[in-house]
C-alpha cells in the first residue's frame, strides 16, 4: 500500500517511510481499507490532494481506524459541535487538516459528554473552532479548570449583566478575599474515628 500512498497522496519517499513506521499494524491493513478512508475523508471534507497529506503526515493512525466505528461518528460529533452549514464544513476540514490527531479521541467516552456540558453552558449554541481544540485536547482536571474560566463566564456576560458587574462575580478569590495563613489539617488515618 506504500506505492498507492506514493501516488495518491503525492508522498515522497521518506514521508511514505515515516507514515509506515509511525503505523504499528502497518502489515496488517488492507490497501482497500486504506482507499476507502482517504476517499471518504476527501469526499466527506471536500479535501485536496495536499489536504489529505496534511492529514495522514500528521496523524497517519488515521489509516488504522475504522470508517465506521471511529472515523464518521468522530467527524460527525465535530460537525454537530460547530454547525451544520457549508463554511462549517470548511472550519472542519481546517481543523483537522492543521490538528489530524484530533481524530484520535473516543466520540462516546470524551467527546459527546463533553460537547453536551459546553452546549448546555452556551444554551445550545454552537462551539467555536479554538473551543473545540480546548474541549478535546484538555485532561479532565484542565478541561474543568477551562470550563470555569472561559465558559462560565461568557455565560453570565451573554445574560444581560453589566460588564462591572460581570468583573465582580468573576474575579478570583485571592482579589476578594484577604490571604490566609492557614496550615493544611494532617490526615486522619484511623478511619473508626473518622466515622
Amino acid at each position: 500500500w506504500s506505492a498507492m500512498l506514493l501516488e495518491r497522496l503525492a508522498l515522497t519517499p521518506e514521508d511514505a517511510a515515516a507514515v509506515r513506521l509511525n503505523l504499528p499494524n502497518a502489515l496488517t491493513i488492507a490497501p482497500e481499507q486504506i482507499d476507502e478512508t482517504l476517499s471518504w475523508l476527501e469526499e466527506r471534507l471536500e479535501l485536496s490532494q495536499a489536504n489529505l497529506r496534511d492529514i495522514v503526515l500528521g496523524y497517519p493512525g488515521v489509516l488504522e481506524l475504522s470508517l465506521e466505528t471511529n472515523l464518521k461518528p468522530t467527524v460527525s460529533c465535530f460537525a454537530d459541535a460547530l454547525g451544520d452549514s457549508k463554511n462549517d464544513d470548511a472550519l472542519l476540514a481546517g481543523l483537522l487538516c492543521d490538528s489530524p490527531r484530533l481524530l484520535e479521541y473516543n466520540v462516546n467516552k470524551r467527546l459527546i459528554p463533553r460537547f453536551a456540558r459546553v452546549k448546555d453552558l452556551l444554551n445550545g449554541n454552537v462551539i467555536d473552532v479554538a473551543s473545540l481544540r480546548a474541549i478535546v485536547t484538555k485532561t479532565n482536571s484542565r478541561f474543568e479548570e477551562w470550563l470555569e474560566q472561559e465558559l462560565e463566564p461568557r455565560e453570565v456576560e451573554e445574560s444581560g449583566i453589566p460588564k462591572d458587574d460581570l468583573r465582580k462575580l468573576t474575579k478570583n478569590d485571592s482579589d476578594t478575599r484577604p490571604d490566609c495563613n492557614i496550615t493544611p489539617q494532617q490526615p486522619n488515618n484511623n478511619r473508626d474515628e473518622q466515622l
